[in-house]
């Protein structure tokens, strides 16, 4: 993938199989399913946001909006094996970190598992600080870490 060929753009409904297809290959517990998707894409309360090469559906990230708290909080971001470590994880997140500002908020937090290396390296790089451990956070009992960032325009 050449870098200038990424297209970031708001996710639709068209999107749902290619999306339902890199959920399956990121994750192996909390997987989202077709409806759960879906409902995401209609969801009035999110930034959801997928990542083209070319035509090709290669990562999303949806971001959850809570607007009487003025925070918003990452859901999921999610790359398809074969485009990690190729800069698509950051420019998700910063496109929708630009959202956010445009949109008055000045905080986001979001949780990543202990043993998630590159997802973490990834968030640190891009300003996150980790605010506490969450023991046991996933369903399969693993920990995971409370990252917090404020924005600022």
């Amino acid at each position: 993938m050449k870098r200038h060929t990424l297209i970031i753009k708001k996710a639709s409904e068209e999107n749902l199989p290619a999306l339902a297809a890199i959920e399956n290959a990121c994750f192996k517990v909390e997987v989202f399913s077709r409806r759960r998707i879906r409902y995401l894409l209609s969801r009035s309360k999110s930034i959801f946001l997928v990542a083209l090469d070319k035509e090709k559906v290669v990562g999303y990230i949806v971001v959850l909006l809570r607007k009487h708290l003025g925070l918003a909080r990452g859901y999921s971001l999610c790359i398809h094996p074969d485009y990690r470590r190729l800069g698509v994880g950051g420019k998700l997140l910063e496109k929708a970190e630009e959202l956010l500002m445009d949109m008055g908020y000045r905080k986001i937090t979001l949780e990543v598992g202990i043993d998630n290396t590159p997802a973490l390296n990834l968030y640190i790089g891009k300003g996150y600080s980790v605010d506490k451990l969450l023991p046991k956070y996933y369903e399969d009992g693993g920990d995971a870490l409370h990252l917090v960032k404020r924005l600022t325009p």
